[in-house]
């Protein structure tokens, strides 16, 4: 009973000191120095929403945040990011949630200005990109990451596309205005009777008439069928002359290229990219209005700050996305991405705004003959 009395405090108290040693470990630390300055002691977990269907379209842009996320956490002692998919139409409405994210990640037409702060850090964009983010005089969005549209045949396109009464153009995930940016180099004129495949609504964007069905060589697939059919379909179309070009997206270069790696699609190759994208990655800062909303603003920002670093931009390489900072060309030289790259880098090039919506352009007239692609997209640059 004394040993007890004796030593039972002693032991409590060891125990005790190697818990709390143990506990304090796993627990978020303060900033200190600078970063315990700038943002008084804050710590803990910042969320991040992105669009739950944002793998699919934008490829791996989630995996890109959470690996500069990491980095982040290493920087700033005792501050966490938890990115969380979530249901797109819940961007629009991010700052009523019961919980709302401190910041959203979202595409052109994603989310709206309403609930987000507007930004005070002016971040070193590309000059096409600088006003992506815009809206009524101030910044609620900075785009982070781009993808683009490029043409890829399977042989020589002539200058007038007029001279394929019956060629088609393939459109796998491809809108009006990125068709006819694409188009701008050649002298369209007259595009009546040429079939546009999409395959993504089962529907030729052109009125034609349906075409007798055809075998389509060493595939089995049928003329009618690429419209509702596989991607694959339409490259195997394009290798077998069925559909003379076809418009691609930055993940859908990176899917020829790894098969051409493989031996496969060996012919196809990438001529003009388009001077237009509506392809973007933005970060916009939620307004929570919690009671320590601008210590939490002031690390999003240098987040976004992070994100749109040399050696940030440098990771989309690894991604197959295009930066949107003034950083180094990734892609020179690379068939495809390199073509796509240029494009965006232009001064020139058309960007979809964040909050804007759909980009339109009179495809009608494009169609008819009585509008060039050349002049449309003056139209376009000119409305910026």
């Amino acid at each position: 009973m004394r040993f007890l009395k004796i030593y039972l405090p002693i032991l409590c108290t060891a125990f005790l000191a190697v818990a709390a040693w143990q506990v304090s470990g796993r627990l978020p630390m303060p900033p200190t120095g600078l970063a315990g300055q700038k943002y008084a002691g804050f710590s803990g977990v910042l969320q991040i929403w992105y669009p739950e269907n944002l793998p699919e379209n934008f490829g791996p842009a989630a995996a890109w945040v959470s690996g500069v996320a990491s980095i982040f956490e290493k920087n700033n002692a005792g501050v966490y990011v938890r990115l969380t998919a979530v249901a797109p139409e819940r961007l629009s409405a991010a700052d009523d949630a019961a919980q709302p994210p401190d910041m959203i990640l979202f595409c052109p037409g994603g989310a709206g200005p309403d609930g987000l702060l507007p930004l005070e850090e002016d971040f070193a964009l590309l000059p096409a990109f600088r006003r992506a983010g815009d809206w009524d005089g101030g910044r609620y969005a900075v785009p982070v990451a781009s993808g683009g549209y490029v043409l890829a045949a399977a042989g020589e396109l002539p200058e007038d596309l007029t001279a394929l009464p019956d060629a088609s153009v393939g459109l796998p995930e491809c809108g009006e205005a990125a068709l006819v940016a694409l188009c701008e180099r050649y002298s369209v004129q007259r595009a009546g009777g040429r079939t546009i495949a999409a395959p993504d609504i089962g529907l030729s964007a052109v009125a034609t008439p349906e075409p007798t069905p055809q075998p389509v060589a060493g595939t089995g697939l049928r003329a009618e069928s690429l419209r509702a059919g596989t991607e694959a379909g339409l490259y195997a179309a394009l290798l077998n002359g069925e559909i003379r070009a076809l418009a691609l997206n930055e993940r859908q270069v990176a899917r020829v290229r790894a098969g051409q790696a493989d031996g496969k699609y060996g012919d196809i190759r990438f001529l003009n990219a388009a001077g237009y994208t509506d392809r973007l990655l933005l970060a916009a800062i939620v307004d929570t209005r919690r009671d320590d909303l601008d210590a939490r603003a002031a690390l999003c920002e240098e987040f976004i700050a992070l994100l749109l670093t040399d050696d940030a931009q440098a990771r989309l390489a690894g991604r197959g996305l295009f930066p949107t900072a003034m950083v180094d060309a990734l892609y020179a030289g690379v068939s495809g991405m390199g073509q796509m790259e240029e494009a965006l880098r232009r001064s020139d090039c058309v960007v979809r705004g964040a909050f804007d919506p759909p980009v339109e352009v009179d495809f009608a007239a494009l169609v008819s003959g009585t509008r060039s692609a050349r002049e449309l997209m003056r139209e376009l640059r000119n409305g910026r």
